[in-house]
């Protein structure tokens, strides 16, 4: 399978017509599989059975807020990238907005070309961080020889970016020298 696999995006909205009209855009214009949630509750579990990349989450639903999502998201997932759309941003959300790491907010009423181009920069976003996180893989496990590359996928995230950031370190030091 290839690292540049389709970008799987979870579309959380309660209104069903923006849901579709999200859906039908995005399969028009990008290689992405779409799976939908009408609420926060159900958003969540979603992510939890499957290897979503993105989420585009309505900020004001009843139950779980957008920014309810964004929080489990920057805590338990931090590696999936976060759109909140909403009607209207005041300072107060931008703010929250950063606290919860939300990538971007597209507000409505959507400008199809807008909502586009920013949906399309997040996707190449994540495909670059696919890229640079094999490339890291393959470095640290050539580096600290792990015999079974399976190893590697076993630590723990945290473990993970340690040894990244060792590893970086390394090639750094190394470009200093010469």
């Amino acid at each position: 399978m290839s690292i540049l696999n389709q970008t799987k995006i979870l579309i959380i909205d309660d209104h069903e017509d923006i849901r579709e009209y999200l859906a039908m855009i995005l399969e028009d214009n990008i290689s992405c599989t779409i799976f939908e949630a009408d609420n926060g509750a159900r958003g969540l579990e979603i992510i939890e059975k499957f290897p979503v990349d993105m989420v585009i989450s309505d900020l004001h639903m009843p139950k779980m807020s957008g920014f309810e999502i964004a929080e489990h998201i920057s805590k338990k997932r931090p590696e999936i990238l976060t759109i909140l759309i909403t009607g209207n941003t005041d300072l107060d959300a931008l703010r929250e907005a950063i606290k919860y790491k939300v990538y971007d907010f597209i507000e409505k009423p959507f400008n199809e070309e807008n909502l586009l181009i920013r949906i399309k920069n997040a996707v190449g976003v994540i495909q670059e961080k696919k890229i640079t996180d094999m490339l890291s893989r393959e470095a640290i496990i050539q580096v600290y020889g792990f015999e079974n590359p399976e190893d590697f996928d076993e630590l723990t995230h945290e473990e993970k970016d340690s040894l990244r950031t060792r590893v970086i370190t390394m090639i750094s030091q190394s470009y200093e020298r010469k």
